[in-house]
């Protein structure tokens, strides 16, 4: 039986993805929550702090940006929300279900089936093409085809494959191989292998960090199309105050493992970031 968090939502939220007549995300009525986080603690040994009593709300239609320096906790904080990280205290509750504190369990392998994660450094199969690097998106699902080729695959799943490909704006680019891929390229092929999961939450940590501003700024635009389609809600991270400020309808701004800011995208201006990088 799931175990559900009953917890009240943060009172400042966001909603669904619309553009507003200067370009960047305006806010509509959001959905559910889908992620309640309570009392969040996580440290890396005996001295080293990196949560300190974090909670966050997200609901279902928001596109979230996670801002704060290096160094603030704000990848910690995604890696430990679906898992991949071990908290010390708290409560994380994903799609009804609690996300046990050591990572393991039946309940949380359903939670990443319903959720895409997209990494910085975007961590395809160099050899492979495009297409077969997204038809990766789909392990978890059963079937030995899928850690080979494409080729192999279900015609079904190679479908959803292009399709993901055609929605990031590479369908022209799935038979080339990843190591011929621009960074930018590469980094919306690592999109489209989070999309063909059908994701009802997709994270991304640091998308643009590593690529160039022209990049990062298009890699960002393919984020906020989806964001803007309804397909998914959207959980990002960064250190570049534009970004937040133009592609999120929220900002969460983390300051030393605190949450030190959380409010509509629309109500906030730059300087009203940069107390959390001083």
């Amino acid at each position: 039986m799931n175990d559900v968090i009953d917890a009240a939502a943060p009172p400042v939220v966001a909603g669904a993805a619309v553009r507003d007549t200067v370009g960047r995300l305006a806010e509509t009525p959001a959905g559910d929550a889908i992620l309640n986080a309570i009392g969040l603690w996580k440290s890396y040994g005996a001295d080293v702090t990196v949560l300190r009593d974090v909670e966050l709300t997200v609901r279902e239609g928001e596109s979230v940006a996670l801002i704060g320096a290096n160094g603030s906790g704000k990848s910690t904080l995604l890696k430990c929300l679906v898992g991949l990280l071990a908290i010390d205290r708290g409560e994380i509750d994903l799609f009804g279900c609690r996300v046990r504190r050591d990572g393991r369990g039946a309940a949380l392998r359903a939670i990443r089936r319903q959720t895409g994660f997209v990494f910085q450094n975007h961590g395809l199969v160099r050899r492979l093409c495009a297409l077969s690097n997204v038809v990766h998106g789909r392990l978890g699902d059963g079937g030995s085809w899928l850690a080979v080729h494409h080729a192999i695959a279900p015609a079904a799943i190679r479908r959803e494959a292009f399709a993901a490909l055609d929605a990031v704006g590479l369908a022209d680019k799935a038979m080339a191989r990843a190591d011929e891929l621009s960074g930018g390229q590469a980094q919306r092929v690592a999109i489209a292998r989070a999309l063909v999961r059908k994701p009802r939450l997709l994270i991304a940590d640091e998308p643009a960090a590593s690529l160039d501003p022209a990049a990062g700024h298009e890699v960002m635009h393919t984020f906020a199309r989806i964001a803007a389609s309804g397909t998914s809600t959207l959980l990002f991270t960064t250190h570049d105050m534009e970004h937040a400020l133009h592609f999120a309808t929220r900002i969460v701004g983390l300051r030393q493992g605190v949450v030190a800011l959380d409010a509509p995208a629309a109500t906030l201006r730059r300087s009203d970031l940069e107390h959390l990088f001083a």
